[in-house]
């Protein structure tokens, strides 16, 4: 996939497939230790089965309607979020770092350190299976997904909304710059969450576009606890069990 177009004189950029690209290979080497080298091979498999994982059909637009909407519904529909297609590149993707992992000796501190911590806890109580196998790898999944996409979506709102600004965008490359010159062409993790209009760039950008257009969430009051309720605004009991979606997309937008 080309994510690249040559119009007359100049080319035309998908910017939301390169932010895909960069965050696919942060994710890949930070949680797995895996070179996934998506920029240099756009279609190399980690990015390959990313783009699949999202791609829009009929039939995973029921299964995700469910799952949010119906959650109760999942186990009995027998409703999958990850394709078997990913879940077994994945698995095969875990299972080979993890064995490489742990014939090394090597920590890198990263996920998958933790997910051969639990196995090995497992282990020594002889309670390492098949079940737990796979519910190390939905965890791998789910970092996955959650990492690359969430990421390379904010990022593109902030290179839009940046794009429509040049004088904010300005503001933000010298602060950004100053820094730079001030670490002597190196940055941290301390001075990137020190630097004030990033920040505020950040913010902006979660607020307009938040990751999550909704929350939901079930209402279940524990023993002794009072059932909630709207007063004194409105004379309503929240029922127990009842389901609850909170509109983030409208809240940060009113």
């Amino acid at each position: 996939m080309n994510s690249y177009a040559k119009t007359d004189d100049a080319f035309v950029t998908e910017v939301k497939e390169v932010c895909a690209l960069f965050t696919t290979d942060m994710i890949a080497t930070i949680a797995f230790g895996v070179k996934a080298n998506s920029l240099v091979n756009p279609n190399g498999e980690f990015r390959t089965q990313g783009r699949k994982l999202l791609t829009f059909t009929f039939g995973r637009a029921i299964d995700f309607f469910v799952a949010f909407f119906f959650p109760k519904w999942v186990a009995t529909l027998r409703i999958k979020v990850f394709t078997p297609e990913f879940s077994s590149f994945l698995r095969r993707t875990i299972n080979h770092v993890m064995s490489s992992r742990e014939e090394s000796k090597a920590t890198r501190n990263d996920l998958i350190d933790v997910l051969l911590s639990l196995k090995e806890e497992a282990v020594a109580k002889g309670e390492y299976n098949t079940k737990l196998q796979d519910m190390l790898t939905a965890q791998a999944a789910v970092f996955f997904s959650a990492g690359f996409e969430a990421s390379s979506s904010t990022m593109t709102f902030a290179l839009y909304e940046l794009s429509k600004r040049p004088d904010l965008q300005e503001r933000l490359r010298n602060e950004i710059c100053e820094a730079l010159v001030a670490e002597q062409g190196t940055i941290s993790y301390e001075t990137i969450n020190n630097l004030p209009y990033l920040g505020m760039v950040v913010d902006e950008v979660l607020r307009l576009y938040p990751i999550l257009p909704y929350l939901d969430r079930e209402h279940l009051p524990k023993e002794g606890e009072n059932q909630f309720d709207l007063k004194p605004y409105y004379d309503y009991t929240v029922p127990i069990g009842m389901p609850i979606y909170i509109p983030i997309f409208g809240i940060q937008r009113d």
